[in-house]
């Protein structure tokens, strides 16, 4: 399978899915925003509104970037949350980075979550590891935040 491949079949669904769940938490603030940021080998950044503006980009750009693709960075910010004295902004990231032989999953603080080797997909028990590290995640910043003198 091909890194256009795995973009298409396996990370937009996924995506899509986190994008999902990161929404069940909007209620909560004054504003969410989702964006995907590619880099290149070279560390050049690409940005994107969504999941869909970036895979129909993806055959413009593949000859000149997919090839060289380092990693993706699929950033939730939730911003000014509601039920505190003084509202916060969380941001949330998922990093999917694209190494020789394998492409891997880390969280905000570059932790593994998963790893794949390029022939294997995505299975239901994947999705919810990494669904559920992302969740996970969230909630975690929320209480850390709640519970800081400033909040």
């Amino acid at each position: 399978m091909i890194v256009e491949d795995i973009l298409k079949l396996e990370i937009k669904p996924l995506i899509n899915k986190l994008d999902i769940k990161a929404k069940k938490f909007q209620d909560l603030f004054f504003g969410y925003s989702f964006s995907i940021e590619l880099y290149n080998q070279f560390l050049e950044r690409h940005k994107y509104r969504d999941i869909d503006q970036f895979i129909d980009s993806a055959p413009t750009f593949k000859d000149h970037i997919l090839w060289q693709l380092n990693f993706l960075e699929i950033k939730f910010e939730f911003d000014g949350f509601k039920s505190s004295k003084s509202t916060f902004t969380i941001i949330n990231r998922l990093k999917i980075l694209f190494n020789e032989y394998y492409y891997g999953f880390y969280d905000t603080d570059d932790k593994e979550i998963l790893t794949k080797l390029y022939h294997e997909k995505l299975t239901a028990n994947d999705e919810k590891k990494i669904i559920k590290s992302f969740v996970d995640d969230l909630k975690d910043k929320i209480k850390e935040e709640l519970k800081s003198p400033k909040s």
